[in-house]
């Protein structure tokens, strides 16, 4: 359901809903993550990769989504 949340919202150039389907895979990941029986460095690393990823992926639409805006 997440990453399907996250290919419509690049068809239609949906911020809103790529940053949901985002959410909804980043807490599925976390949820396994924290469930397991692991360090603190590695969790704090997942934390700043999964806030990375978010970053990286709002820029890479919001370029995509001005580049399709100045089409006719």
């Amino acid at each position: 359901a997440a990453v399907s949340m996250m290919l419509r919202g690049i068809e239609e150039n949906r911020l809103s809903l790529f940053n949901a389907g985002l959410l909804v895979f980043a807490l599925l990941l976390m949820s396994r993550f924290f469930d397991m029986d692991m360090s603190l460095l590695i969790r704090g690393i997942f934390f700043i990769l999964i806030g990375c990823i978010f970053l990286i992926a709002n820029r890479w639409l919001l370029k995509r989504k001005s580049k399709m805006g100045d089409r006719p």
